[in-house]
């Protein structure tokens, strides 16, 4: 969940319990989208810039 917006198609954990679990807290908070961490520089500028 985040301002920079839905990344969730393609980047789904491989872990299908993990990905229930995200979903359903993503329903619970009436997320608007899910953003999936990737942890590379690119990422964290664009939050650093923009958070």
């Amino acid at each position: 969940m985040s301002k920079s917006g839905n990344n969730h198609e393609g980047i789904i954990s491989k872990k299908k319990s993990l990905n229930g679990w995200v979903e359903d807290l993503a329903k619970f908070f009436e997320a608007d989208g899910i953003y999936w961490c990737n942890g590379s520089q690119a990422e964290y500028d664009n939050f650093a810039t923009n958070w």
